[in-house]
């Protein structure tokens, strides 16, 4: 029993022992876990670059010169119908609304027409290839925002007729889903059939394909712009500061916003040093210029090794290339004859504007005149009741205004002139385009249709109708016209005002220079005088004119001082002498011009771009 019981005490203490130290090493090894637990883990050095320009302040770079804007006053950014005339193998017809196109896909080749080549056999007139096709020697740059709902591949169609027979085809373009800016240098890019630049001729449209060979693919496109190359200067210095890692590569994007890392890469620097810069826009590691994007206010973030970093403190502005239009002359700017020899113009205010025949019903309200036809030729009589016949030597720029309700098919309006002891004129179509449009057509000029007499053949026509849809479909169809001019040239003996409209973000600090021309190509007229800007009038004004604005017509010059200059300065020209005027208007004294008839032209100059701009209509002088 005593063996027994120091037996089973021996064995409490062998247990109790082993059971402390047990516990101790358990102790010791969590205590060693939570200490190594506890304690900061080297890491790599933290992101730090900064970006230090732009800081918002004077941060201005031009928008250069893209197509659309210089050859329409227009750019394709789709804040109207009107931008898109054609498309092709769509599931369902875009829509134009805020400023996208929104469209489906269908099999085949989807295509978006961003410059339609028009139809064949119908008038050149309107925002088409034929009436400006692309000198590609000078356009070079494409840019585009778009957005998928798949990612797949993207080809640029361009066309040198309206038959398919001579094209160009680019390669496969990767495109990926949701909303991305692409740049493409259609000088480089591979291509199927004709190359963008080595054709002979110059193509009259060009289409996106957004993506190829998928249908049912849902997508937007925000703008596009085809741009010459960016100026030598027309650069903005980026730069950075406080690289922790010397040598790493920064890629830098540009972005409307400053929050969510969604931008467009413009620029790699590789091996980058800890503090730096590049002027953007003249830069080996540019991947995009400041002419690939439209005008507004942008930030820069950078990435550093592919990691996000932060935003440039401050915007950069992206400026907008100035934009006249002569108001006068103008192929509105003449007299009208409906007001003249009327006293009432064809405004669509009252139904005795006009007599309308072959339609299912018609009305007027607030202007525009409504009519719906089913299968006939409806007819929009103008001089029905022989008010007084046409002098069609003076009257010859006609001008409608009109809507088609239709989805895509081939309509056009169609002009017709009678008198009893000629016959019967007409022009061929002109295609009718989805949305509002604003059709001009010089009659003097135009295609003839199928009846024999031109409108210039006979001196007064006593009868004078639209066909506003004369490509009969069997479907219903219903038009809205808005108004009809038929206008003369403007006519100047002895002093002309000529009056235009500028659109510019700052037109105070624009100056326009004005010149004649006896054609409408090559800006390559004579001066008239300079209208300056408000910012540099008050410089300018304690100057007196070096050139009288009516001796500058004839090229005579009357000095206020004979000055004996160095042989190197003969070849020296004058600045054009001052405009007088406070306003969009110049009187301009044409008694020492010959007659004939001219074209005005002005030359626009902001702090970023130097623009031309032809009147669309000539002036016609005579003494």
């Amino acid at each position: 029993m005593f063996i027994s019981g120091k037996l089973k005490q021996l064995k409490k203490t062998f247990y109790r022992y082993h059971f402390l130290q047990l516990f101790l090493s358990i102790f010791l090894a969590l205590s060693a876990f939570l200490f190594l637990t506890s304690t900061p883990l080297p890491m790599a050095s933290p992101l730090s670059v900064t970006i230090t320009q732009p800081d918002g302040s004077a941060d201005i770079v031009g928008e250069g010169i893209e197509f659309a804007t210089q050859k329409f006053g227009d750019p394709w950014d789709y804040e109207q119908e009107s931008d898109l005339l054609y498309w092709d193998s769509m599931a369902a017809d875009p829509v134009v609304d805020n400023g996208v196109v929104d469209f489906t896909t269908s099999s085949g080749n989807p295509r978006l027409d961003i410059l339609y080549r028009g139809v064949q056999e119908t008038q050149d007139i309107g925002h088409t290839g034929v009436v400006y096709p692309i000198d590609t020697t000078q356009y070079r740059w494409l840019s585009f925002r778009m957005n998928l709902d798949t990612s797949g591949q993207a080809r640029i169609w361009w066309f040198y007729d309206h038959y398919y027979t001579t094209i160009g085809l680019s390669g496969f373009i990767p495109v990926t889903s949701g909303w991305h800016t692409y740049v493409v240098d259609m000088a480089s890019i591979s291509t199927q059939l004709h190359a963008w630049s080595n054709s002979p001729n110059m193509p009259i449209g060009f289409a996106i394909e957004p993506i190829v060979e998928q249908s049912n693919v849902n997508g937007q496109l925000d703008w596009v712009r085809l741009t010459k190359e960016n100026p030598a200067d027309n650069t903005l210095e980026i730069s950075w500061e406080n690289l922790s890692s010397t040598g790493a590569t920064l890629e830098f994007y540009l972005d409307d916003d400053n929050n969510g890392f969604n931008g467009t890469l413009i620029h790699t620097e590789a091996n980058a040093a800890v503090s730096g810069s590049f002027n953007w826009g003249n830069d080996s590691g540019d991947a995009a210029f400041p002419t690939s994007f439209p005008p507004g206010d942008y930030y820069i973030y950078v990435k550093e090794n592919g990691a996000d970093t932060a935003y440039s403190p401050g915007t950069l502005t992206i400026n907008d290339a100035p934009v006249l239009h002569f108001t006068s002359p103008s192929f509105l700017s003449g007299e009208d004859y409906a007001t003249v020899e009327k006293g009432d113009p064809w405004d669509m205010n009252q139904e005795t504007d006009a007599d309308v025949r072959g339609v299912d019903s018609y009305s007027f309200s607030n202007g525009i005149l409504h009519g719906t036809n089913t299968g006939a030729d409806p007819q929009v009589e103008f001089n029905p009741y022989l008010v007084k016949s046409i002098d069609s030597q003076k009257y010859r720029y006609l001008t409608i205004r009109m809507l088609l309700d239709k989805p895509w098919t081939v309509e056009a309006i169609r002009a017709i002139w009678s008198t009893q002891k000629v016959g019967v004129g007409d022009t061929e179509s002109i295609i009718i385009y989805r949305g509002w449009h604003t059709y001009t057509l010089d009659l003097a000029t135009a295609k003839s249709g199928h009846h024999p007499f031109p409108w210039q053949d006979h001196s007064e026509w006593k009868t004078f109708r639209v066909d506003p849809n004369s490509r009969i479909s069997a479907s219903s169809l219903t038009f809205h016209i808005d108004h009809v001019y038929l206008t003369a040239r403007d006519e100047a003996s002895d002093v002309y005002t000529t009056t235009w409209v500028l659109n510019d973000d700052n037109p105070s600090a624009v100056n326009v220079s004005l010149y004649y021309d006896t054609d409408n190509q090559g800006f390559d007229g004579r001066g008239i005088c300079q209208v300056i800007s408000q910012t540099k009038r008050v410089a300018q004004d304690i100057l007196p004119p070096l050139i009288n604005p009516t001796n500058i017509m004839t090229g005579t010059p009357n000095l206020t001082h004979t000055l004996f200059l160095p042989v190197v300065l003969r070849n020296y020209t004058p600045p054009l002498p001052i405009c007088n005027t406070d306003g969009a208007y110049y009187r301009w004294d044409t008694s020492q011009l010959p007659q004939g008839e001219y074209y005005l032209y002005a030359g626009v100059e902001d702090e970023n771009h130097v623009t031309y701009w032809y009147s669309e209509a000539p002036l016609v002088v005579g003494h």
